[in-house]
């Protein structure tokens, strides 16, 4: 947003970058797990329901609440660590 972009593209420009990163970062570091094709399956499809989140909250605190558009991306990166934190210790990363 900083560089004139949407609340929209540049929240989507930054999980793009940030999904491959957090990918091998969780799979090694955080669960100590090698990467499969399996868990990374498992992992884009969480990570699509916590961006859908992301969005849904974002959007709410934006449009709804009428947070300022930095409040409200603040509010959705919250909910999205929340949501990609347990779905991965529960589901993809889950022995």
């Amino acid at each position: 947003m900083y560089f004139g972009a949407g609340d929209l593209l540049a929240n989507f420009i930054g999980y793009s970058v940030g999904f491959v990163i957090s990918y091998s970062a969780n799979s090694i570091w955080t669960f100590r797990e090698r990467p499969s094709k399996m868990t990374a399956v498992k992992y884009f499809c969480l990570m699509g329901i916590c961006y859908a989140t992301n969005i849904a909250v974002m959007t709410f605190t934006r449009d709804i609440l009428n947070f300022s558009s930095y409040l409200a991306q603040f509010c959705g990166v919250c909910a999205y660590t929340v949501c990609s934190y347990l779905g991965a210790r529960f589901y993809v990363f889950s022995r």
